[in-house]
C-alpha cells in the first residue's frame, strides 16, 4: 500500500498544480473591477456590456435586462464618437415572413430612438430587419424562440 501512495502522490501533486495553474491563467485574463466604461475596445462593448438585447413575444419593448444594457451601451457610445452602428432587428419563427419583418424593423427603430433619446447622434445609426430570417436558435420551445427576439447592436469604425 505504501508503495503505491509514493507512487501516486507526486502524479496528484503534478495534476493539481497544472490545474492551479489553469485557473489563475484564466482569472487573470478576466476583466477586473477596474475596467470601465471608458474602454474604447469594440470588444468591450461586445463582450463585457453586451450587444444583444432581448425581447418579449409580438413586442417592441426591451426586456428589464434588455433596458440595463441599452444604458450601457448608451453610456460608451457618448464616450467613444470614433464608432458608428448598426443595429440588427431580430424575431422568432412564429408569424409570416412580412410580419416578422416589420416586427424587427420596429425593434431596430425602438432601439436607434433610445439611443437618440439618451444623446448618441443619429447620423451614427443605421438599423436593419432580418425578421426570422437569421435565427440565433433553429427551434421550436417557447424558451428558445426567447433568444431569437432580439436586437444587436454592431460597430463599425469611421
Amino acid at each position: 500500500m505504501k508503495f503505491y501512495l509514493k507512487l501516486f502522490f507526486p502524479i496528484i501533486v503534478i495534476f493539481l498544480v497544472g490545474c492551479t495553474q489553469d485557473l489563475l491563467e484564466e482569472y487573470d485574463n478576466k476583466p477586473n473591477s477596474e475596467d470601465t466604461l471608458e474602454s474604447s475596445n469594440p470588444v468591450y462593448f461586445t463582450n463585457i456590456i453586451g450587444a444583444e438585447v432581448l425581447f418579449m413575444n409580438n413586442t417592441s419593448e426591451p426586456s428589464k435586462a434588455g433596458k440595463e444594457i441599452l444604458n450601457l451601451q448608451a453610456s460608451w457610445l457618448l464616450q467613444n464618437h470614433d464608432y458608428l452602428i448598426v443595429i440588427e432587428g431580430h424575431t422568432d419563427e412564429k408569424g409570416t415572413r412580412d410580419y416578422n419583418l416589420s416586427l424587427g424593423a420596429k425593434r431596430a427603430s425602438a432601439i436607434r430612438d433610445f439611443f437618440i433619446l439618451n444623446g448618441v447622434e443619429e447620423s451614427r445609426i443605421t438599423i436593419v430587419t432580418y425578421g426570422k430570417e437569421r435565427p440565433e436558435s433553429v427551434c421550436s420551445s417557447n424558451e428558445c424562440y426567447s433568444k431569437n427576439r432580439r436586437t444587436i447592436t454592431v460597430l463599425k469604425k469611421q
